[in-house]
């Protein structure tokens, strides 16, 4: 199943616990909240409501990634490319090398992209609390 989960954030990018067993219940209507929880903690990282992959296993990518995570993390994250972008090198203390079709990629994995703006998957104020990893911590 971690196969499946996988795929599943690589098509979606990131998705929130509800929305990844609503997919995986389609073929796996016997799956439980915490077979799919120790599925994801093995698979996957929780980010702000949405599980996202741990890597996609390119190192110059994932340092991007991990950066992009973090500036998305932040209390007031900025939502321009442009913007998302200096805090992403201002983050990684170097510019950038990606091409830009990379970079949207990666935009697309974490948020939404409404009007120019890009607009977080997640929610610091909803997260999900079906998420078992969260329950344990409250």
């Amino acid at each position: 199943m971690g196969k499946e989960v996988q795929q599943l954030l690589t098509d979606f990018g990131g998705l929130s616990f509800e929305q990844i067993k609503k997919k995986l219940k389609e073929k796996r209507d016997w799956l439980t909240d915490e077979q799919l929880n120790g599925v994801l903690v093995n698979n996957a990282m929780h980010v702000n409501g949405i599980w996202v992959l741990n890597s996609l296993g390119n190192p110059q990518i994932d340092a991007v990634r991990s950066s992009l995570i973090k500036v998305f993390s932040s209390s007031n994250p900025p939502n321009t490319k442009n913007k998302i972008l200096e805090a992403v090198e201002a983050d990684m203390q170097r510019k950038v090398a990606l091409p830009d079709f990379t970079l949207r990629k990666l935009l697309r994995e974490f948020a939404k992209n409404e009007n120019g703006l890009w607009n977080f998957k997640g929610s610091k104020g909803t997260e999900d609390k079906n998420d078992l990893s969260e329950l344990v911590c409250e």
